[in-house]
């Protein structure tokens, strides 16, 4: 899985891949935060004219719930603490009472999905180590794949694996007890670990995606 970086803000994200950081920040999950102020700014519109060949979503026109201006934490909100992040060509993936899912790229040239609660707060995983962006939680995964995958293969707890594809521009929902997926795309083969239910501590308290 990537790595982890917090950032303060109004309130705890817990339970999207990474668990236990300290009250009161805001976690990203994957990716650096690194800026280089001496650099030319980059062609945004090139970074997601090429990112949409693999990731459809992002070519898709906008719409005003693609910056889920009403919650607590907007898509642009969080993206000052992320420089890289290009809120306004981000694209809704899934939305709810309590949750707005968003796939949203950066100029480095890498995709995040963010999720943003209507409690307030908001973290984000991005596709820094190659696998797809992917937010996870116990009993519960979302993620988008490119364009060529065709397959994904569930382990589950028991060890029986299950096969599906990909649902529309490449989203996907695990399985409940699904303990991985598995995915090829046009370059090599991925194995993405995720969070089964059955493992969730008795009398833990996370937010759910």
């Amino acid at each position: 899985m990537s790595s982890s970086i917090s950032i303060s803000t109004r309130r705890l994200l817990a339970g999207l891949s990474v668990c236990g950081a300290a009250a009161g920040s805001l976690l990203l999950l994957g990716g650096s935060h690194t800026t280089s102020h001496a650099a030319a700014a980059p062609d945004k519109d090139a970074v997601v004219q090429k990112l949409a060949q693999d990731f459809p979503l992002l070519g898709r026109p906008g719409s005003g719930k693609d910056l889920a201006a009403d919650r607590p934490v907007t898509s642009a909100e969080f993206a000052e603490h992320v420089p890289e992040l290009i809120p306004e060509r981000g694209r809704l993936v899934s939305r709810d009472e309590a949750r707005t899912v968003l796939i949203v790229p950066r100029t480095d040239g890498q995709v995040c999905l963010e999720v943003l609660f209507a409690e307030g707060g908001a973290g984000a995983n991005c596709n820094s180590t190659g696998d797809a962006p992917i937010l996870v939680t116990y009993g519960k995964a979302i993620g988008v794949v490119p364009a060529s995958v065709e397959q994904l293969t569930y382990t589950l707890t028991s060890g029986r694996q299950i096969e599906a594809k990909p649902g529309t521009d490449g989203v996907f929902t695990a399985p409940a007890d699904a303990l991985s997926v598995s995915y090829s795309d046009a370059s090599e083969s991925h194995t993405i670990d995720l969070m089964p239910a059955s493992a969730k501590p008795a009398k833990a308290q996370i937010p759910t995606l």
